[in-house]
């Protein structure tokens, strides 16, 4: 039996340009969340990611507990920024649950264009971090996360 897909977001992720000033170099932001806020702790989403050609691929693997069981509210989260991607990019991402959602990604100089490549998505996605910000239950910003 398959799983119905609905149009209810589960996921939000931040897509955008930065520059890593340790390393001296251009990079893209992925910034993943979860739409649903846990009261007891930050978690992290477990993400196992592969970077091949012209494709970045997730598994989400589930939930992990914070390092420092400090209590705090908010979503669960997972951040990494890429280097060397190519101007078009496939991204997958893979639930546990067998469910996929892909998106044709451009890197432009002038910014990120994203097509969706399935009518139902559990991922909404940003290329503005005004946007993103604005749109957010709680005052996180990527910026400061990673």
């Amino acid at each position: 039996m398959t799983k119905k897909k609905t149009a209810e977001k589960e996921y939000r992720l931040l897509i955008e340009p930065v520059f890593d000033e340790t390393l001296k170099k251009n990079g893209i932001l992925f910034y993943f969340e979860t739409v649903k806020q846990f009261s007891n702790f930050n978690y992290e989403i477990a993400i196992e990611d592969v970077v091949e050609d012209g494709s970045l691929a997730w598994s989400i693997h589930g939930l992990r507990a914070p390092s420092m069981n400090m209590p705090s509210f908010g979503s669960a989260r997972f951040s990494k920024i890429y280097f060397d991607l190519k101007k078009h990019l496939t991204l997958t991402i893979a639930k546990s649950d067998g469910e996929v959602n892909s998106f044709a990604i451009k890197f432009l100089k002038t910014g990120i264009v994203v097509e969706p490549q399935e009518k139902y998505s559990f991922v909404e996605l940003f290329t503005s971090q005004q946007l993103f910000e604005s749109t957010t239950n709680i005052p996180n910003t990527p910026s400061n996360k990673k």
